[in-house]
């Protein structure tokens, strides 16, 4: 299934997808959904910074669900995604 993403007023975006608000500040497009069902609105997820050592990616924007810690990576992790202390994101 395909994660959608929104920005602060509600419109539809592209993962990591840096939208403009009304006063001119930006803020970056979040998940809709944790991966099991619960919606990600203001108040029910954290949004950390993961690094990443892919060469040329530089890290994941994580939102994780209060409900059910669920995660959602931002860009998707992949089978060469390893966290600093060589750990699968994932473990």
């Amino acid at each position: 299934m395909r994660q959608h993403y929104v920005g602060p007023d509600g419109r539809r975006g592209e993962p990591g997808q840096l939208v403009r608000l009304s006063d001119g500040r930006a803020a970056e497009t979040r998940p809709v959904r944790c991966p099991n069902g619960h919606v990600l609105a203001h108040g029910t997820f954290t949004p950390v910074w993961l690094p990443c050592r892919v060469e040329g990616r530089n890290g994941h924007r994580t939102h994780r669900c209060h409900a059910c810690d669920g995660v959602v990576y931002t860009p998707p992790l992949d089978e060469h995604c390893w966290r600093d202390d060589g750990q699968h994101p994932q473990t």
